[in-house]
């Protein structure tokens, strides 16, 4: 598979970073800018990201490389693992990310799927009204692969996802850079 995941921690990439993917046959899997953090959900910073979605949409939707839009990366997980499973944040959660985000882009573009954040469970995640209770499970949607405790030689230990979006392995820096 030819993809490449525009992480939400990140920049909405240039014109020419989709123009290439068109070119070479590479599929974007599109976050937007939303990454690991709790979000307002007050009136004026859901318009300006309604506002945010228009013009990002707009501007991009017309490559075939977008194969996926994402809402944010990792807040789902956040809402399960980091935040301590408070169920007062979800509200603001589905505010954000359904209700401004989704109905925004299911008005602007009918031609993608959409989910919430990455990872997901896709439509298990649905079912559970978008915040899952094990957003990570490597039976539905997609993962997010790092095992730095396992051998990378005994295959047995790594994960078999439906689809891994995210992987690595923490590594040191080069010694150029420990020098600086």
């Amino acid at each position: 598979m030819n993809m490449m995941r525009v992480w939400g921690g990140g920049v909405y990439e240039s014109d020419l970073f989709y123009e290439l993917a068109d070119e070479y046959g590479i599929m974007i899997w599109q976050d937007f800018m939303f990454a690991c953090a709790l979000y307002p959900a007050h009136k004026e910073f859901l318009d300006s990201v309604n506002n945010e979605v228009i013009t990002q949409v707009r501007r991009i939707q017309h490559h075939p490389s977008i194969a996926i839009w994402s809402g944010n990366n990792e807040n789902e997980y956040g809402l399960k693992y980091w935040w301590y499973d408070v169920k007062n944040y979800w509200p603001d959660y589905r505010a954000l990310y359904v209700n401004t985000i989704g109905k925004t882009l299911a008005a602007e573009d009918t031609t993608r799927p959409y989910v919430s954040s990455s990872p997901s469970n896709g439509l298990e995640t649905i079912k559970e009204n978008y915040t899952s209770s094990k957003p990570d499970d490597e039976l539905y949607g997609d993962i997010h692969y790092y095992n730095d405790n396992s051998s990378l030689w005994d295959w047995t230990s790594l994960s078999s996802p439906r689809f891994s979006s995210e992987y690595g392995y923490q590594s040191y820096p080069s010694i150029e850079t420990l020098l600086e």
